[in-house]
């Protein structure tokens, strides 16, 4: 895989510098708006009557948009509920600021909102600053989403005013007293959210945390957005000045060093929890059938697009029956360094018409409850969750012995496991699901019985885990 082009060292021609001195600069000239709702309007008078700011939680009961009901953002399957409330008692006193781009955090009942509702018990308080060009309904309006988690957003005009306008809300919000509220900043991304987090870190002295959940050196990246190139100025410019960095998977972190060496000390992998029976219970909002209703039979390919995603060979393997049966159906979802090589196969082996390309979603696995069956071929382990939720969910599949299918499932029994990435054992498997649609039910029923009974599912302890990798940045 190509690498990017490195920057200019020269200050006065390198635009990831330019572009965060313009960024200083603005922030020092200040700019103030009006169109932000005040977390709890008396907090000014009642911190005017204090001496000095007080170490405990204040009390912002009062006066908040209560803008998610709480009993329905709360609700949670019993079983996991129980785990998650034996932290209570033990939780620490760390108060946590986070800056994300994901819009899904203000959407009710979403697996982003209700991880963050999970995390409360694991910090004092947690104040979520989104950075959104989508207005929503009220506009910059403070919701409560737990008893101390907050959510702001800042419903800019435009992308690139998202995080002037993020540092802006923060100050406002949390500074009381003369003291910043927050004991550690947190960015989910490399670009907007990482910018004004590090000027809001620097200006109080807190540590910085930014977390890359995508391969930013993938050299389709620049390709995928029109604002990717300056975003990529940004990360190169913000990673080298943020205390740690975290990443979802030992692959990210391995590209992260790729390019930043030095950065060894201060990379750690964020700790993974597979949780089963949130996949299991989701409710889709995707279905595959109705949009595609000219396939009666839907095969489900997600993948990275890399080299040992092996889509190539998952073409290959499904191109005979593709041509034998018109609404049989191949829906690709993700995208990757290999995209333009996948589309060129498929354009060569005249499938056209039956292969269809979705962007990666939030979530996939609506894409998996309206599928027939999923082909994963893929040896990279951070790919390793498409099986445990397509298994979760009861998808009978057709994968590879040399990624975590392998280890968990039996061939002819859980699963058609191929030796490899071999196109004609796909192609021998898929012919066999098409005619026999019991063993497609036992093993897909054998399969959600094997990833239960052998995928840890201690949900405390990866919360404390999780909690642990953020306050090692301290």
């Amino acid at each position: 895989m190509a690498k990017l082009d490195p920057y200019s060292d020269i200050p006065s021609l390198d635009p990831s510098r330019k572009a965060a001195d313009d960024l200083n600069r603005h922030i020092n000239e200040g700019g103030a708006h009006d169109d932000i709702v005040i977390l709890d309007e008396r907090i000014e008078a009642r911190e005017a009557e204090r001496q000095s700011v007080e170490e405990d939680a204040l009390p912002l009961d009062e006066g908040v948009s209560e803008g998610v009901p709480t009993e329905e953002v709360l609700a949670r399957d019993a079983r996991r509920g129980e785990r998650v409330l034996q932290t209570v008692s033990d939780r620490d006193s760390v108060r946590l600021l986070i800056f994300t781009r994901n819009e899904a955090v203000r959407t009710l009942g979403s697996f982003a909102q209700k991880r963050l509702i999970e995390f409360s018990n694991l910090f004092a308080e947690i104040h979520v600053v989104l950075l959104s060009s989508e207005v929503a309904e009220p506009s910059g309006a403070t919701i409560r989403l737990a008893d101390n988690v907050w959510l702001y957003s800042t419903d800019s005009t435009s992308w690139w005013k998202a995080g002037f306008d993020a540092y802006r809300i923060a100050n406002e919000q949390l500074v009381f007293a003369g003291g910043f509220r927050a004991d550690i900043v947190l960015a989910e991304d490399p670009f907007e959210s990482a910018a004004a987090a590090y000027y809001i870190a620097r200006k109080y002295e807190r540590p910085l945390q930014v977390h890359v959940l995508e391969d930013i050196y993938d050299p389709e990246f620049k390709e995928r957005d029109p604002h990717n190139v300056w975003r990529l100025m940004m990360a190169k410019y913000l990673l080298e000045r943020c205390h740690c960095i975290r990443t979802n998977s030992d692959y990210l972190r391995s590209k992260v060093l790729d390019h930043h060496p030095a950065y060894t000390d201060r990379i750690e992998t964020l700790p993974v929890y597979y949780n089963l029976e949130v996949w299991r219970d989701m409710v889709p909002t995707v279905n595959l059938k109705e949009r595609y209703p000219q396939f009666k039979f839907t095969i489900l390919h997600v993948s990275s697009m890399t080299e040992r995603s092996h889509t190539i060979e998952v073409i290959t393997g499904s191109a005979p029956l593709l041509r034998m049966y018109p609404t049989i159906g191949l829906i690709i979802v993700g995208s990757g360094p290999y995209r333009s090589a996948v589309e060129k196969h498929v354009l060569a082996l005249g499938i056209q018409n039956q292969v269809a390309f979705e962007p990666m979603p939030d979530e996939v696995i609506s894409y998996m409850k309206s599928s027939n069956v999923l082909i994963h071929l893929s040896e990279d382990p951070s790919e390793d969750t498409v099986v445990l939720e397509a298994a979760s969910v009861k998808l009978p599949m057709i994968a590879s012995k040399q990624n975590i299918a392998g280890t968990l499932l039996v061939d002819s029994e859980s699963a058609f496991l191929c030796n490899g990435a071999d196109p004609s054992c796909v192609g021998y498997r898929l012919k066999e699901f098409l005619n026999d649609n019991l063993s497609r039910t036992r093993f897909a029923m054998n399969a959600q019985e094997v990833v239960f009974e052998r995928i840890e599912q201690d949900y405390v302890a990866y919360l404390a885990q999780y909690r642990a990798s953020i306050e090692r940045c301290v």
